[in-house]
């Protein structure tokens, strides 16, 4: 959370995925970018009260992997 109320984010290497208050949701791919430089970024744009980083569930990530196929197409 933000200590105030603020526009999306524009951090690079991100995309917004969701705005509600003081709460901004980002998400990004480890292989763009890395946890550190995103909140970086977002320290260095706003005052941040509470962070929280969730990687992804294993079966959304195998499921992500029979649905795109094995080789990413």
């Amino acid at each position: 959370d933000l200590a105030e109320q603020a526009e999306p984010l524009q951090v690079p290497g991100t995309r917004v995925v969701e705005v509600d208050g003081l709460r901004q949701r980002l998400a990004f791919k480890r292989s763009e970018t890395s946890a550190a430089a995103v909140v970086a970024a977002v320290a260095a744009a706003a005052e941040i009260i509470e962070l929280t980083i969730e990687e992804p569930d294993i079966e959304s990530a195998i499921r992500r992997l029979y649905e795109l196929g094995f080789d990413g197409t």
